[in-house]
């Protein structure tokens, strides 16, 4: 018994038309990856960024403490803490305000 292959053919604008479907769905897919992707390396840059600035503030705050650990001047320790706090706010949960 030898049975015979049925051939399908499909009209060739129907082929294209379904190529075509396919290729502008995977490029807008793409493309919209692409624009998360870099919404995510710029918000990690900024991130990173901040978190930069945020330790040398501490850090000059740490060198200024220290200044003024050695002068004994009141008025350096109160500027100190409250710069080191600007940075370290923690939310009141009745107020929702800063508590520094």
């Amino acid at each position: 018994m030898t049975s015979q292959a049925t051939k399908f053919l499909s009209p060739a604008h129907k082929v294209r038309q379904f190529l075509e479907r396919s290729r502008d769905l995977w490029k807008s897919k793409h493309h919209e990856l692409k624009r998360q992707l870099s919404l995510a390396i710029n918000q990690v840059r900024a991130a990173e960024a901040s978190r930069r600035q945020l330790r040398d503030r501490a850090l000059a705050a740490k060198a200024q403490l220290r200044q003024s650990k050695t002068t004994k001047n009141s008025d350096w320790i109160w500027i100190v803490n409250y710069t080191i706090q600007i940075g370290t706010c923690r939310r009141s949960r009745r107020t929702g305000s800063c508590d520094y």
